[in-house]
């Protein structure tokens, strides 16, 4: 947080979307992509596909997914397209919120404004979208394929905050990962609360197990 202003409840708080929010099998729908194009899957893999997939909206998964391959110096072919465009597409299907997550955040809405900050790509934040309603529960979204920009890019998180009209010390930052969430809200000023479902950062300030904690954790703050 920001010490040059005084401790105030944030007038916004924005979340992260997946296994923040909402959880699904993408991590070993990477996974099975990586084999087939005779890669290692590690944070150097999902971020390649994140910057391949997530930055523009695509009417049509084989083009960016062949820019994928083509990356790895994998011929794009029809057949190896059309099987890692099933593999996504697939894993829509397997999109779901977290038990508590819509209850809190019909609770927070009455209180706070809401913004959801999220690397996706666009047919399957539009999926999820359809599913759950977002605009019920957000007034803000911001998604890296209509920004151009990645998280943990400080631009994507300077567009939600102008998109909201706050300073970066008027507002939360609530997501699961350390690199891309917690590290670079708190570096320009956000409060950042880290939503830690497994227990692996025990050390970690301003952290909570699950999304019933959060307003407790707001009030502190």
């Amino acid at each position: 947080m920001n010490q040059n202003h005084p401790v105030q409840p944030p007038k916004v708080i924005f979340f992260d979307c997946w296994y923040t929010l909402f959880t699904s099998d993408l991590a070993a729908d990477l996974k099975a992509i990586a084999t087939r194009l005779g890669q290692e899957f590690d944070r150097e893999f999902v971020k390649t596909f994140e910057n391949q997939l997530m930055r523009r909206p695509y009417a049509d998964l084989k083009e960016p997914l062949g820019l994928l391959a083509a990356h790895y110096h994998q011929e794009p072919r029809p057949r190896l397209l059309a099987t890692l465009e099933r593999i996504l597409l697939t894993g829509l299907q397997r999109q779901r919120a977290y038990p508590e997550t819509l209850a809190m955040l019909a609770e927070l809405r009455q209180t706070h404004t809401l913004g959801l900050i999220t690397n996706s790509f666009s047919a399957g934040f539009e999926h999820l979208q359809g599913q759950f309603n977002l605009g019920d529960y957000f007034t803000h979204i911001i998604t890296s394929y209509e920004t151009g920009h990645i998280k943990p890019d400080p631009a994507i998180f300077q567009a939600a905050l102008e998109r909201a009209g706050v300073q970066p010390h008027e507002a939360a930052m609530v997501g699961d990962s350390l690199s891309d969430d917690i590290k670079p809200a708190r570096a320009l000023g956000l409060t950042a609360i880290l939503v830690d479902r497994h227990g692996r950062y025990p050390d970690i300030t301003g952290r909570i197990t699950n999304l019933e904690q959060l307003p407790g954790v707001l009030n502190q703050t």
